[in-house]
């Protein structure tokens, strides 16, 4: 098949989002490395658990542990009759995990799943009080939504 014949690549796209620009791409890169500064992270998998990439404070070691996290979570019957909805493969939940030192975001992004780490405010800021043994503290609260 010639390269010409093919159509052009496009963004997926919605009413509302617009294809971003080359400064929305810098502005996006130098949020995420400021986040990474103050203790945050991101991370990648594959369909089966498998770390992709990593970046910043994030225990890659884990990474399984967040994909069985939102495929269970995929599972849940969100309606508040208990009547079903919980198995349309368009409503993938986000799952938030908050501890004392961050908060993790997890959700899963066509057979991906990605995982946020946000530092506490507190903690970002040098606030948080005494040190923890472990990485990521005790969880407090568990929630997901969709």
């Amino acid at each position: 098949m010639d390269a010409e014949a093919l159509p052009p690549a496009r963004f997926p796209s919605s009413p509302d989002m617009a294809v971003p620009s080359k400064d929305d791409a810098k502005g996006m890169s130098g949020l995420l490395a400021e986040r990474m500064a103050e203790g945050g992270g991101v991370l990648c998998n594959d369909q089966n658990g498998l770390c992709l990439g990593f970046r910043g404070d994030i225990d890659a070691s884990r990474s399984g542990i967040y994909t069985s996290i939102a495929k269970l979570a995929s599972q849940l019957d969100s309606t508040v009759d208990g009547s079903g909805g919980g198995n349309n493969p368009q409503d993938v939940p986000l799952v938030s995990i908050q501890t004392e030192k961050s908060a993790l975001l997890v959700k899963e992004y066509g057979g991906r799943t990605v995982v946020f780490r946000v530092p506490n405010t507190s903690v970002a800021a040098g606030n948080g009080g005494e040190e923890d043994e472990g990485k990521g503290g005790d969880d407090n609260e568990t929630g997901t939504s969709r």
